[in-house]
């Protein structure tokens, strides 16, 4: 299986590494842990249970794949 290499987890690298990982053997370079959701943080502002959702652990993210933090 071919290998991809992402670097950098923010919104098109998120996006990227889950659309590829069914089909490569996919590493995301990253230097969180965790991956903060901008366009969800004004409306968790105006609804305080939506808090919980803004920050997305990145050991989560990929099925197959894996995160290596730099």
């Amino acid at each position: 299986m071919k290998r991809v290499v992402i670097v950098g987890g923010g919104d098109a690298g998120v996006t990227l590494a889950k659309e590829l990982d069914g089909a490569f053997d996919v590493v995301l370079v990253e230097r969180k842990d965790r991956f903060y959701h901008n366009v969800g943080a004004m409306r968790a502002y105006a609804g305080a249970s939506l808090f919980s959702r803004l920050l997305i652990p990145y050991d989560r993210l990929l099925q197959r794949g894996r995160v290596v933090f730099e």
